[in-house]
């Protein structure tokens, strides 16, 4: 990848915006951002904040019982939706999962509003719904 020449906004040509434009998108853009996620969840293997399991288990613990909470409800109902994945849940459901394997991904960097951490990386990917819950973890925990 080519760096751009100018050293500063005010001597950049055309042609260095475009090359840091596209070194920004190779790098930055919100298309990792699903791996970037993972990893962090990845990085809190190890780090116990007292308790018997990592905060990485504690994510997978969250997310495999939402799941399987909302798959139970899902089987219960007496008409369930036409749009269910190949999960067996909506649409919807699969994003609260997805919520719930991620909610403490910053928990190490800021604990006190680790949930707005999650909610400001996935906001434009989740319901508005999900990102309240997110960003009231910290009213939620008990």
């Amino acid at each position: 990848m080519e760096l751009a020449q100018g050293i500063s906004l005010a001597t950049m040509s055309p042609v260095d915006c475009d090359r840091m434009n596209t070194g920004f998108a190779a790098i930055a853009s919100s298309h990792h951002l699903a791996e970037r996620m993972i990893q962090m969840l990845l990085n809190q293997k190890g780090l116990s904040i007292g308790c018997q399991i990592d905060l990485c288990e504690h994510g997978l613990q969250t997310a495999t019982r939402c799941y399987h909470d909302l798959l139970k409800a899902t089987q219960e109902l007496a008409d369930p939706p036409e749009n269910l994945t190949d999960a067996g849940l909506t649409p919807e459901d699969e994003e609260l999962v997805v919520v719930a394997l991620l909610h403490d991904v910053g928990e190490t960097l800021s604990p006190i509003n680790h949930g707005e951490i999650a909610a400001s990386l996935l906001r434009p990917h989740i319901s508005p719904q999900n990102w309240w819950i997110l960003m009231h973890l910290s009213l939620i925990h008990i």
